[in-house]
């Protein structure tokens, strides 16, 4: 019988410090499974395991709506007209030139990138909700803002440990057909994306545009925890969860998701930018110009997203700090219920139930 690997073996193979150190971390805590309820063995993998299932069945189901609305977000800055129309005319755009493997281009990169994510993400939420139980508030009874902070430490852990697989997913995301032919470039895997990078740009280039999206995914992540938290206990309180376990839990991840974006939308979308830019010497003028105005003359390092928030919104109106909002409301209701609800039905099937600091927990 093939053994489980242990916390400390799982990290080392692990290739982000960052993330070992998560591991070993929470999966030095006690697992977070019902009260009462005898120690389940293997708890923190069984959950690690179910967050990174659910997260990469979530983002694959709604793969063609991420590609789209990336496209979407930086047409402008490279001058593509043929993404500025509707949703619907940018994905068929994208199945006349492309085809259907258009859709899930970079999807690759998203998968790996969301299963580390979405497993330190939950199992992080738990510790945190926890330490700040104990520590902090000192008291077990259900509470907003600790799951609001709970959510939002959650989300800026797994951003540190993830982020230059994402910047990797975007810049395979926007390699399409040049305006002049409908055959696409040759790609790159993620390996060789992020060796280029770091490569010709250096390696601090491997965290391009991580300051707007920790700004982004703080309030984010705590937003989704927090309105899943309150929309569960609601159905639960009212017995819904019990009549209706499984559309109580997608409709409350599916609304928690729209909620957030709607806070939040912005901030992704010049996180998308900075990610999509050129190196220097390749940079189209609208390119420079995005950046002189956002960084008022350093890559990155005195970066300033009101400033970045300004220039789209002078350039090309308020409308511009939304463009593929639409499309973003199309892929986050139905990829957070299947998140949320694919992780506790997981977790479930793995013998781990839902304890008290449970994310799927009202």
């Amino acid at each position: 019988m093939q053994q489980i690997p242990s916390s400390r073996s799982l990290a080392r193979r692990c290739p982000s410090r960052a993330f070992r150190c998560s591991v070993r971390l929470m999966a030095s805590q006690p697992a977070a499974s019902a009260e009462g309820a005898a120690p389940v063995p293997y708890a923190s993998l069984k959950t690690l395991a179910a967050g990174a299932v659910s997260g990469a069945v979530a983002k694959t189901a709604v793969a063609p709506f991420d590609r789209t609305k990336i496209l979407m977000q930086v047409s402008q800055m490279y001058g593509w007209k043929r993404y500025r129309g509707s949703v619907w005319d940018s994905m068929r755009t994208i199945w006349r030139t492309e085809g259907i493997p258009g859709f899930f281009r970079g999807n690759s990169a998203t998968v790996v990138r969301i299963m580390p994510y979405a497993a330190v993400q939950y199992q992080s939420f738990e510790f945190y909700h926890r330490e700040l139980s104990h520590y902090v508030f000192r008291s077990d009874n259900p509470s907003p803002a600790k799951r609001f902070i709970a959510g939002a430490m959650a989300g800026s852990t797994s951003v540190l440990c993830t982020y230059p697989i994402d910047l990797a997913r975007t810049v395979l995301a926007v390699q399409v057909a040049s305006d002049a032919s409908t055959k696409p470039v040759r790609r790159l895997g993620i390996l060789a994306t992020l060796y280029t990078i770091g490569r010709e740009e250096g390696m601090h280039s491997l965290y391009r545009g991580m300051y707007p999206t920790l700004v982004g995914v703080i309030p984010y992540a705590g937003i989704s925890f927090l309105s899943f938290g309150i929309l569960k206990r609601f159905a639960d309180t009212r017995g819904i969860s019990e009549h209706a376990p499984v559309l109580t839990s997608l409709v409350c991840g599916g609304s928690a998701g729209l909620v957030a974006q709607c806070c939040t939308y912005p901030f992704d979308l010049v996180r998308r930018r900075l990610q999509a830019l050129h190196r220097p010497d390749l940079m189209t003028e609208q390119e420079k110009a995005f950046l002189r105005a956002a960084s008022k003359g350093s890559r990155f390092v005195s970066f300033s997203i009101g400033s970045a928030i300004m220039y789209i919104s002078r350039k090309e109106g308020l409308k511009g700090l939304y463009r593929g909002v639409s499309l973003n409301f199309l892929k986050t209701a139905p990829a957070m219920s299947i998140s949320f609800t694919c992780y506790d039905k997981i977790r479930t099937t793995l013998g781990v139930p839902p304890g008290k600091y449970s994310a799927t927990r009202g």
